[in-house]
């Protein structure tokens, strides 16, 4: 085997440059860096953390207590695969993988130190994972997780709470929202 040391390579044609031939393996060694500025690609796809989408809430939604109360998104920033509809991400075919969710909500006083408020992320239709907080004051309440998800999982979010009285999740476009997107792996 011989080793050739060079600084650039550039590809004869100024197009493109190919690295191996079909079946090959080319290796990065262990501790060498490989820097890309541009888009970096696997089989002809670019890789990035997508699918990704970010939802929030422009009215408020009403939390009877004790019960959990599917958050209403109303206002999507952006979904990469138009897979948020109907208050749910869905993973679109080709993409399954793990999964990075954050969502996070205002809720008003509850009226006491014991008085708790949540918020939880549903997969398939059963708790995933799920944050709290108490308090007397206006607060925010906040989840965040990783889930490995197969095409056709769909994630939601609901509120829950324990004021004795119907409350609203506020509507707040900096603090009422919901996020996600693919982990790459």
């Amino acid at each position: 085997m011989a080793t050739l040391f060079v600084d650039k390579l550039d590809p004869q044609s100024g197009t493109a440059l190919e690295i191996g031939t079909s079946g090959d393996t080319v290796t990065v060694p262990s501790g060498a860096t490989f820097n890309v500025a541009g888009t970096l690609q696997s089989g002809g796809a670019a890789v990035a953390n997508t699918p990704n989408f970010k939802v929030d809430l422009s009215s408020a939604v009403s939390v009877a207590t004790a019960t959990n109360v599917k958050i209403t998104w109303d206002e999507e920033q952006w979904d990469t695969a138009s897979a948020f509809a109907s208050n749910k991400f869905t993973v679109p075919s080709g993409q399954a993988g793990k999964y990075f969710f954050y969502s996070q909500y205002v809720m008003p006083d509850l009226g006491g130190s014991d008085k708790q408020m949540q918020i939880k992320i549903f997969k398939n239709g059963a708790e995933a994972a799920y944050g709290y907080n108490r308090g007397e004051r206006d607060r925010t309440v906040e989840v965040s997780t990783v889930l490995n998800l197969s095409v056709s999982d769909y994630i939601e979010v609901y509120a829950k709470q324990n004021g004795g009285t119907t409350v609203n999740v506020l509507a707040d476009d900096n603090g009422t929202f919901f996020l996600g997107y693919k982990l790459i792996e």
